[in-house]
């Protein structure tokens, strides 16, 4: 046991000093060896493929680590600093340590299953809750965005500069995300695709119909400027009815938060008020299986109400 703590802590330890030297050494290094990769591929059309787009990116240390598209993608929305093998690593020794820690500290199975369940679960609870963050503040920025489209075509500009002007005129994650568009049309991708890929990686039904409008208008020709106002139209009214369906579900919402916390919170007050009567649960074979069937249940509630009060839009 004492060796598995060992190795579990100096992983730890070798990931955060590997992390704080990778920040150190990004920079003009890291420029040298994108534009030696550009450098050696044959065609500019070579950047549309995917394996070789990946190639552009810093390798990481842990590269021999395979990793899923999605979770690729998942990393890139959330806009986490993690390349997704570090995260990997990351996960693996969050998973190790918990379940360790609470075994030294209790010697107890309950907590040291509970602690193995949330070093499970919280790594990729972070990811999701900071990608519906910026998704969020992404949807919020749209509207200005387009404001800002639709002004730099009339006084003449295309519409992939009209990209570049949001980058500068407005604060991140829409300026990090349309940057990226406008990089992979300098690398020589399509616009429809680099715009598709942005409103698919942060979920966007307002960006696909932009992306949408901008094919028909290239096709079939028309004046983008009133076409992007006509989208920006129906973007606030969808936004408008988002609102007020966040509104009106507000209070299932609470409900659910209220109903998940109160079964913790009164076993924490009865604990303090008197331990003995909790005790049977924490240092008895049949208390810990009943918790993990109360956790289970609580698991299923929230769950339950969540799906109830989450109207898909």
């Amino acid at each position: 046991m004492e060796y598995l703590i060992v190795a579990g802590i100096g992983i730890l330890v070798y990931y955060v000093i590997y992390t704080f030297l990778a920040e150190f050494k990004s920079g003009s290094m890291n420029t040298k060896v994108r534009v030696k990769r550009l450098m050696r591929m044959r065609d500019v059309s070579d950047i549309n493929n995917e394996k070789n787009r990946a190639r552009l990116e810093e390798e990481s240390i842990f590269s021999f680590i395979r990793v899923s598209a999605e979770l690729k993608r998942l990393l890139i929305a959330s806009g986490i600093r993690l390349k997704p093998e570090e995260f990997i690593v990351f996960w693996f020794v969050v998973m190790m340590l918990l379940p360790l820690l609470a075994f030294i500290i209790y010697g107890n199975l309950f907590f040291t299953l509970a602690a193995l369940v949330i070093g499970i679960i919280i790594p990729p609870l972070i990811i999701n809750m900071a990608r519906k963050k910026r998704m969020k503040k992404f949807a919020d920025q749209l509207n200005d965005a387009l404001l800002i489209i639709g002004n730099s075509l009339r006084t003449g500009f295309t519409f992939r500069h009209s990209l570049a002007r949001v980058t500068e005129d407005l604060p991140n994650p829409i300026a990090e995300e349309f940057r990226r568009v406008v990089r992979e049309i300098n690398y020589g991708a399509k616009l429809e695709d680099s715009l598709g890929a942005c409103a698919e990686r942060m979920n966007s039904r307002e960006l696909a119909m932009i992306n949408s409008a901008v094919i028909i208008q290239q096709r079939t020709g028309g004046n983008l400027a009133d076409i992007i106002d006509r989208v920006n139209e129906t973007i606030t009214e969808r936004i408008k009815l988002k609102n007020s369906i966040r509104v009106m579900t507000s209070q299932g919402r609470a409900s659910g938060v209220i109903i998940g916390l109160l079964p913790i919170g009164l076993v924490f007050l009865v604990s303090l008020i008197r331990a003995d009567y909790m005790a049977t649960l924490f240092t008895t074979r049949i208390g810990n299986i009943l918790l993990m069937i109360a956790v289970v249940l609580e698991v299923i509630g929230f769950i339950v109400i969540r799906k109830m009060v989450n109207i898909k839009q």
